[in-house]
């Protein structure tokens, strides 16, 4: 790691000055430089490439898991582990959901056909000033409140009575 952190810094700093620095012998990174590339390391770049293209095939939605679901499938043995350690150091990572929409198997476009057909039946009031007050009583077994909410609007204030079922009641 250090000796790859070398080679790719040489050409802004001195060999002798980062070997120093990092704790390494510069005969020890020359003698890196030249031996040949390790079968695991060769074996990675090669994964690293398929990863990637399953990666990209998926338009950038598949993580880790699903990447490895998709060697397996191809009849490629590989641990997941490696696979999220390839991903990790490509940068490579599923895309997220964009907000508003979830995982499904509804009609594209139905969530939000949907939410904009509730929005007419609401009926917006925000700057309609409200009061709300909570009246408490005791019983022998339980607990009873109630709370009444209104708005200065004319017409009755809705009371809720915190019991078994919520009923409302008109008061």
């Amino acid at each position: 790691m250090k000796f790859e952190f070398i080679e790719a810094e040489k050409a802004h700093f001195p060999i002798d000055f980062m070997c120093q620095q990092l704790g390494v012998s510069r005969s020890g990174y020359y003698a890196w430089k030249q031996r040949p590339e390790s079968k695991r390391h060769k074996a990675d770049r090669a994964l690293t490439e398929v990863v990637t293209q399953v990666h990209r095939k998926s338009r950038g939605t598949y993580g880790s898991p699903r990447v490895h679901a998709e060697l397996r499938a191809r009849g490629q043995r590989v641990s997941r582990k490696r696979v999220a350690r390839l991903m990790r150091q490509q940068a490579l990572a599923a895309r997220a959901l964009s907000v508003g929409f979830t995982a499904g198997v509804s009609p594209v476009g139905a969530t939000q056909a949907m939410r904009l057909d509730l929005l007419p039946l609401r009926d917006f009031h925000p700057m309609v000033p409200w009061t709300a007050s909570r009246h408490h009583s005791k019983d022998s077994l339980r607990h009873l409140g109630s709370y009444e909410s209104s708005d200065t609007r004319p017409g009755p204030g809705i009371r809720w009575a915190a019991q078994s079922s919520l009923v409302p009641e008109t008061s």
